[in-house]
């Protein structure tokens, strides 16, 4: 199996200031997408040898000043695509500096992943021809509600630190449809749904100009994952402790 995929992209952007109190930020892009299958294989093949679909988005965004210390953020991005057509997205951001070496934000977003030319048009062949899965045109965007709080603190000029949690809820994830005993057959579905909570904790020291260490602690939650349409489909609970420390140095 071969393809060849071209994409062409237009982007416009613009700033302006409305007031000393708003200042928006606005644009409009354009993305083409081409595919062509070069080779079918008797395993992975395609629907239709060639198609192209063209995306149009807006976004804007205003950041508010609420005062010297608090700044709001309002946006939303305008999508229109030729799987699911009109998407919106929008978001929410605050921010305040409780003094000057304390910042603190709350955020909530809407994004979307719309379907793939693979979700709509591919046919897999597996497991000697018991298994097979194939896309459809029905396909839906994911969809994700994203929750998140942070605090970054300054102890000295050298020593810096990020804490955020966050909550993701997503639902219509695309799952792949299975029988009673496990094998897969069907068509992509958006049946699945996951919820995510974890938090960070990044501290930063430079010790010298051309120094910086970076040492992080993480913790992701996997809530559940459900796909109530389909066999063999339940909740489950994973956490995982995610310890890292990095350096980089500047050679010249």
């Amino acid at each position: 199996f071969d393809y060849k995929l071209d994409l062409a992209e237009l982007d416009l952007r613009t700033n302006l200031r409305l007031s000393p109190r708003h200042e928006l930020l606005a644009g409009l892009a354009y993305r083409r997408h081409k595919l062509k299958v070069i080779e079918q294989s008797v395993v992975v093949s395609f629907a239709k040898q060639v198609t192209s679909m063209g995306i149009g988005s807006a976004f804007v965004q205003d950041t508010v000043t609420l005062s010297d210390d608090t700044h709001l953020m309002l946006g939303t991005k305008y999508e229109d695509n030729g799987f699911t057509g009109s998407e919106w997205q929008p978001s929410a951001r605050l921010s305040h500096a409780f003094h000057e070496s304390l910042f603190g934000w709350l955020a909530v977003s809407r994004p979307v992943r719309t379907p793939s030319f693979s979700e709509n048009y591919i046919s897999v062949l597996t497991g000697a021809g018991l298994s097979f899965l194939t896309g459809h045109e029905n396909s839906l965007s994911e969809e994700l509600l994203a929750y998140e709080a942070g605090l970054r603190t300054r102890f000295t000029e050298k020593l810096l630190f990020d804490f955020s949690i966050f909550f993701n809820d997503y639902d219509k994830l695309v799952d792949r449809p299975t029988n009673a005993v496990g094998v897969v057959n069907g068509n992509f579905i958006n049946s699945g749904q996951a919820e995510y909570a974890g938090l960070e904790g990044v501290l930063h020291w430079t010790a010298s100009p051309t120094q910086r260490f970076d040492l992080s602690y993480s913790y992701l939650d996997q809530r559940n994952y459900r796909s109530p349409d389909f066999w063999g489909s339940a909740s489950n609970f994973n956490s995982k402790h995610l310890l890292h420390l990095g350096f980089s140095t500047a050679l010249s």
